[in-house]
């Protein structure tokens, strides 16, 4: 429980939440509209918001390459989450010198 408090209990680790959301959503709109012969590299930008967890997907092997990146996405928004809250309920916690 204390976890999901870190994850989600400050407006600090709420509004790196929301931007990956936004980025997750950019990337949607954009991977689906596409339509040249190239390639489209806009879920890199997935990638580098939620990084350095989210590198654990990109290490997976090809045949499970679209869930392991996916779900190394997802945990590295969470940990990067906990991780943001962890770091701001450290700092209001430390006595003003």
């Amino acid at each position: 429980m204390r976890i999901l408090r870190l994850a989600f209990g400050n407006w600090f680790s709420r509004a790196y939440l929301a931007g990956v959301a936004v980025v997750a959503a950019l990337v949607t709109v954009s991977l689906v509209t596409w339509d040249q012969p190239d390639a489209n590299l806009a879920a890199v930008w997935l990638i580098f918001v939620t990084l350095p967890f989210s590198f654990l997907g990109v290490l997976a092997p090809d045949s499970a390459a679209g869930p392991a990146l996916l779900g190394g996405v997802a945990l590295g928004a969470f940990v990067n989450a906990v991780l943001i809250g962890g770091l701001v309920s450290l700092v209001r916690r430390r006595p003003a010198h």
